[in-house]
């Protein structure tokens, strides 16, 4: 069973439950402080008025679809978990938001749009993908010319190794760690310009953070 199946698999019997675990104090000050550093970088490269449409790959439970949609940005949200999407429209009725359309899809093997969006973004997905070079090299299918895509993907580091460890006794998933100079290289061997690359979210003295975020040109 490939990764992404898995990953299906693990979301459709934890979806109601999935954001409970955040709730403890530790882990809730981990994820509120590398939150935090995510949306300010997300609406520093996204601009609400020229942007226009944007695309979200693996949206989840949509912790970042809700905050870009209060942001004003109108967004296809896709996420190959039924469940998942099932928690993403219960927040967006709440919120009365209707500038988000959600679809069910693997995005590594949905077709093409044929009018392409004016950004993109996907955060905490790329290391459960199959193939994620494949995976980067479809931005341009996605992404006007011009455009800006922003992606997510855990640090080689000590605590990313202790965040390896626990995705494989929960999920049964050997999920992909990535050095910054790998990560440049998914972006830079598929002709997309790196704007800004940075570490983001909680940090132990003397070590990285978990998490890395790219923002990259897509220039033909």
């Amino acid at each position: 069973m490939n990764r992404i199946r898995r990953i299906e698999q693990f979301y459709q019997g934890h979806a109601r439950d999935y954001e409970s675990k955040f709730r403890l104090p530790f882990l809730r000050r981990i994820r509120q402080r590398e939150e935090e550093h995510i949306r300010a970088f997300l609406l520093k490269h996204f601009d609400s008025q020229e942007q226009g449409r944007l695309m979200e790959w693996g949206c989840g439970s949509g912790v970042y679809t809700v905050f870009m949609a209060q942001a004003g940005f109108r967004t296809r949200a896709v996420d190959i978990s039924p469940a998942m999407l099932e928690q993403l429209k219960a927040k967006l009725e709440a919120n009365h938001y209707s500038n988000v359309e959600d679809r069910q899809a693997d995005a590594e093997s949905m077709p093409a749009p044929a009018d392409k969006f004016q950004g993109l973004y996907a955060i905490g997905f790329l290391e459960y993908t199959n193939n994620p070079a494949a995976l980067v090299g479809r931005i341009p299918q996605f992404v006007e010319p011009g455009g800006m895509a922003i992606l997510t993907a855990p640090t080689r580091s000590l605590v990313g190794f202790l965040y390896w460890f626990s995705s494989l006794l929960r999920k049964r998933v050997c999920m992909r760690l990535f050095s910054r100079r790998g990560f440049e290289r998914l972006f830079t061997q598929q002709h997309l310009q790196p704007i800004e690359i940075a570490e983001v979210g909680w940090r132990i003295s003397l070590f990285q953070p978990l998490t890395r975020i790219a923002a990259v040109k897509w220039e033909p």
